[in-house]
């Protein structure tokens, strides 16, 4: 923690070991990222003292879930040093990628609680999360969800260069619209949005939805003057590609919309090397 007495990272009155790992809003956007189970448990728990707390986690959680939290947290507590003392600032995704691939990393050389279960499954490949697009292409995996009871919905985007790297993310909070197939539409369309922002020439945007096909076909629909918006859009680039994957393999995008619902309407971007992320009001982003 900073030597101030309140937190220098999004302005609260209170710096404190909780607010540092849960309570921060860029702790916060972390753990929107994760199983709604490990996050539920956690918010039950109103212990003060950290050894306590610890503990409580370590008799209440399976070990699996008990290691995940130690290492969220130790990431968490990372991201937070670099931001304070380096003046480096990390995305939330990207802390939380860093959080799946140290697990995945674990489990390879046999230290996590799934390691005995992976090794009597043989030379059985697991299944890829993310499917690689191909050399000088970035790949745009897109997609959409419905808050009814907030009455708005969300879109995330993720970029990725063709050997996985992480390059850029964004998302946009619509209030008055929960209708999936048109959420979707506007994905794509934030997608080629953010490509222009990155000077992309060449990319492929992916999702899971019927959207992707009615683009080949080019059908009638309600959202027929989102995908004529994007088709205009096309012609700013050498080559889009419009590829359906299944949820299995777009699920990174799925979760980012997912845990950005409670953000402030409008459209939310992170780059690869900003400091922190771009947030353009909805009220501006509808009047362009």
């Amino acid at each position: 923690m900073s030597d101030q007495c309140g937190c220098t990272i999004c302005g609260a009155n209170i710096d404190s070991w909780r607010h540092a790992l849960f309570d921060c809003t860029r702790s916060r956007c972390v753990w929107a990222l994760v199983d709604e189970e490990l996050t539920e448990h956690i918010a039950t728990s109103v212990i003060d003292n950290p050894k306590l707390w610890l503990f409580s986690m370590q008799e209440t959680l399976s070990k699996k879930d008990f290691q995940k939290l130690l290492i969220i947290c130790w990431a968490i507590w990372g991201a937070r040093r670099k931001a304070l003392h380096e003046d480096l600032f990390q995305s939330p995704l990207s802390t939380f990628t860093f959080v799946s691939k140290f697990m995945d990393d674990m489990e390879l050389a046999g230290f996590s609680e799934d390691s005995k279960t992976t090794k009597t499954i043989g030379n059985k490949q697991p299944t890829p999360k993310w499917i690689p697009s191909p050399e000088g292409f970035l790949k745009f995996n897109v997609d959409g969800v419905v808050v009814r009871s907030e009455n708005k919905g969300a879109i995330g985007v993720i970029c990725r260069d063709s050997s996985g790297n992480y390059v850029a993310a964004s998302a946009m909070v619509i209030n008055g619209l929960v209708d999936p197939p048109s959420l979707e539409a506007l994905a794509c369309s934030e997608a080629t949005l953010l490509a222009l922002d990155l000077g992309a020439k060449k990319c492929v945007i992916a999702s899971d939805c019927e959207v992707i096909m009615n683009m080949q076909k080019q059908s009638l629909c309600a959202y027929s003057t989102i995908l004529k918006e994007i088709n205009a859009r096309r012609t700013l680039f050498h080559e889009v590609v419009f590829k359906h994957e299944g949820r299995v393999y777009n699920n990174e995008a799925h979760v980012l919309a997912k845990s950005v619902c409670t953000m402030a309407p409008g459209r939310h971007i992170w780059l690869l090397g900003r400091p922190n992320f771009i947030y353009v009001p909805q009220n501006i982003m509808l009047s362009e």
